[in-house]
């Protein structure tokens, strides 16, 4: 007590059975042959070197084991680190960059790119090629229609479709650039860009701890869960990345801007009218005076917003004065109570 109250020098004494959970998992089945052998009793105390070793041992062993799991978690928590260090670098360049739009400018024509990958494979012939399914998305993500017609379909090669494509997005894009004015567009841009990431984000990293929860079943197919786990969140982070140049491009074609309507002319008249009878800015209105009634004729209109001066009629009266009321007492004692 005293060595731990006023710091004194004192001792502490450990006691471990060897049927102790760290024991029992580090072979301490031989440890214990060779006590009973040896003839220690149940319960005796063991102050063995050999025994102190083994403990030394299982100890260390422990440790490591526990440090072996710890230097496992840090390399599952690595993945997601080093996707967050690209999303908020991102995210950086969005918020302290004044001009963003060759950077929505590279998102449209990725994702123009992936449209005509997708609908158009440049390994076979364009009489494979899936152009209704082409022109539909197309129209979808930027209102406008598809710039080739049927008989260019038929002659029309895989880098040509790309280069249609990209000058009939950029020129959409430019179009509404001019019709909002760049100052209004920039600011569009920022905040779409900020919104897209931020919502796929949240979500990406729900579905990172849903492959983490699982991963480990894949140990029962002999694959290594840490392998299966950064090549499986690596195609999600890709999927991510698309899916926000994909999105922002999409808002953004579709954003327009909404005046807010101005308030009816009767809701506004109440106001000026209320405003007006009050005859002052604030809640209350000022002391001795009543709204809707005139001051009485040769009195000084009350300062709207200005407070009243409070003015004492009556001298202040010390506590220790005699009270004014004539009863003898202190001021005090009697109606300063």
């Amino acid at each position: 007590g005293r060595a731990g109250r006023q710091g004194d020098p004192g001792a502490s004494v450990f006691f471990l059975s060897l049927e102790d959970d760290l024991m029992r998992l580090f072979n301490s089945e031989q440890l214990i042959k060779i006590m009973d052998r040896l003839g220690v009793g149940e319960g005796e105390v063991i102050t063995h070197p050999m025994v102190t070793k083994a403990i030394e041992r299982a100890a260390q062993r422990v440790e490591g084991h526990n440090f072996g799991i710890r230097k496992h978690l840090i390399e599952y928590d690595d993945v997601v680190n080093k996707q967050r260090e690209v999303i908020y670098a991102l995210r950086r360049e969005i918020l302290l960059g004044d001009d963003i739009s060759d950077l929505v400018q590279e998102d449209v024509l990725s994702v123009v790119h992936a449209l005509a990958e997708k609908r158009a494979d440049p390994n076979q012939a364009n009489d494979y090629w899936e152009f209704d399914e082409l022109a539909q998305e197309f129209q979808s993500l930027f209102l406008t229609p598809l710039p080739i017609t049927g008989e260019e379909r038929l002659h029309i090669g895989h880098t040509a479709l790309r280069e249609s494509l990209s000058e009939a997005a950029l020129d959409k894009y430019r179009e509404k650039e001019t019709r909002l004015t760049p100052d209004v567009m920039r600011q569009l841009e920022r905040f779409v860009k900020l919104q897209v990431i931020d919502e796929h984000w949240k979500d990406h990293l729900n579905q990172l701890v849903m492959l983490r929860s699982g991963i480990g079943l894949r140990s029962y197919a002999q694959k290594d869960p840490l392998v299966e786990y950064k090549a499986e969140s690596f195609h999600m982070f890709q999927d991510l990345m698309d899916t926000i140049e994909h999105d922002s491009v999409r808002l953004l074609m579709r954003a327009e801007l909404v005046q807010r309507p101005e308030p009816p002319a009767a809701h506004t008249q109440q106001l000026e009218a209320k405003k007006a009878e009050m005859g002052y800015l604030g809640g209350q209105p000022p002391a001795g005076e009543t709204p809707g009634v005139p001051p009485p004729a040769g009195a000084a209109a009350p300062v709207p917003g200005r407070p009243q001066q409070t003015v004492r009629k009556q001298p202040k009266v010390s506590r220790n004065e005699p009270c004014p009321c004539g009863s003898g007492k202190k001021y005090k004692k009697c109606c300063g109570l």
